[in-house]
């Protein structure tokens, strides 16, 4: 089933359809969008709207402008008009008096421009203003806690703003626009409708996952898909991409909160660069205020950005998860005991949400997420101040700058307390000499964190 997205058409006082709106984000989620059109509530300044053009003719979009009451109205300056053509800009004062080479002719009945020599049809033009109240119409967009205001004389300037490349709308975008004027003021909040959530199988995310392998990630999270439905694919992309010199960690949610079915999950893999992350969460509905029981893969979905959060040293044991409401299920000693030494990254309720030990799968000694981290960074850091050596002369010479660079990153790793302390060999005997081979050995003691304290007192 393909995905829909929720829309909204606003209408003008006649109940005709003016502007067809479209929520960005497609599925039910957006019909979470709402809209409100409310009458202006003071004047207000219309800047760099993009004036209309129609054989020949030009035109701003106000019903209305605002002119301010002297004794001689056409001398007043309404404001400003800038033409842009072939790199040279113009600017002109916006007055009801006759055009001339320093201003622009309005006539505000109509919006009507009149120039005294008339711009090329290449040029862009644009009118700032004043519009009265009476002319203007405040439209609020909202979804959850993001709102865009924009007070406007009309739909295409409406439509305008809402495509500003400068700053475009963040939540909707423009489909249509079928009519002209003001939109009819509603009498509250109206949510967009039309979104449906799509299906989506694996194959969708296998290609995802193969489209993430050239970019440069060093964290994937799968959203929406639990241990089962996702472990062989990503497996794959792991193994291949570390194959491919694109290392990277998979974080992956458990299929549920039950800690026999996660151990259960935790069986089935043993792997440096995935971890599996339970329980699920519970969150509040920002729509309905009722709490939601979310599967595993939300908490996956928080870890890997705290994860990203930090530096590749700094391990995620004992460190907070930021805006998570609850835990779909608290664990007793003996079911958090059970998921760690089962190599899972378990979450507990403890002076806030927290990792219990920041850990991949893998069964061996290096199971901390901070090891694999550290050596991944070690790698990339190799590849940059090795490869501007490639090309270059298999001597003596060149090989001892190369192990300079190399020592200068090691030293600075060591500072930054990276690495505990390393052994670093720049070698070439002459037949990898003809070969054109390097060979570069490192001896790493990374650095691990504290994951226990034990203390013992003595009495006497």
């Amino acid at each position: 089933k393909t995905a829909r997205t929720a829309t909204y058409t606003l209408l003008g006082d006649d109940n005709a359809q003016l502007l067809t709106l479209r929520a960005k984000t497609s599925g039910e989620g957006g019909n979470r969008l709402l809209i409100r059109v409310e009458e202006g509530e003071a004047q207000e300044n219309v800047a760099n709207e993009i004036v209309a053009r129609s054989n020949g003719s030009f035109k701003v979009s106000a019903k209305e402008i605002l002119v301010p009451q002297t004794d001689q109205p056409a001398e007043a300056v309404l404001g400003s008009v800038t033409v842009r053509d072939s790199g040279l800009v113009t600017k002109y004062q916006l007055k009801q008096s006759t055009a001339s080479t320093e201003v622009v002719q309005i006539t505000t009945s109509t919006g009507a421009l009149t120039f005294a020599t008339q711009p090329s049809p290449k040029a862009e033009i644009r009118a700032s203003y004043f519009a009265p109240k009476t002319g203007i119409r405040k439209i609020t967009l909202r979804q959850g806690n993001l709102q865009e205001v924009y007070l406007v004389p009309s739909i295409s300037y409406l439509a305008q703003r809402l495509r500003d490349e400068a700053n475009p709308s963040k939540l909707v975008e423009v489909v249509e626009a079928t009519g002209g004027g003001l939109p009819k003021a509603t009498a509250r909040f109206e949510a967009f409708a039309g979104g449906v959530n799509g299906s989506v199988s694996r194959e969708h995310f296998q290609a995802a996952l193969e489209d993430l392998v050239d970019r440069d990630v060093q964290i994937v999270v799968v959203a929406g898909r639990s241990f089962s439905q996702i472990k062989s694919e990503v497996l794959g992309h792991v193994e291949k991409t570390e194959n491919l010199g694109r290392e990277r960690i998979a974080v992956i949610g458990a299929d549920s909160s039950n800690p026999e079915k996660i151990v259960e999950n935790a069986n089935d893999i043993a792997d440096k660069r995935v971890v599996l992350v339970g329980p699920g969460l519970k969150q509040q509905d920002p729509v309905t205020g009722q709490i939601t029981e979310l599967p595993p893969y939300h908490a996956a979905a928080a870890v890997a950005g705290k994860l990203s959060s930090l530096s590749p040293h700094i391990s995620l044991t004992n460190k907070t998860l930021a805006g998570i409401d609850a835990l779909a299920r608290e664990y007793n000693y003996g079911e958090l005991k059970s998921l760690v030494q089962n190599r899972v990254l378990t979450l507990q309720k403890k002076r806030g949400i927290r990792v219990v030990k920041g850990v991949t799968t893998d069964d061996e000694a290096f199971k901390q997420i901070t090891l694999r981290r550290i050596v991944d960074y070690v790698k990339e850091g190799t590849r940059i101040g090795a490869n501007q050596y490639i090309g270059k002369l298999n001597n003596k010479r060149v090989r001892e700058n190369l192990r300079t660079t190399l020592d200068g990153f090691l030293a600075d790793l060591l500072r930054r307390e990276f690495l505990t302390g390393y052994k670093l060999t720049v070698f070439a005997d002459r037949p990898m000499e003809i070969r054109g081979e390097v060979q570069v050995i490192m001896e790493l003691n990374p650095t691990f964190s504290i994951d226990v304290i034990r203390v013992v007192m003595n009495l006497s």
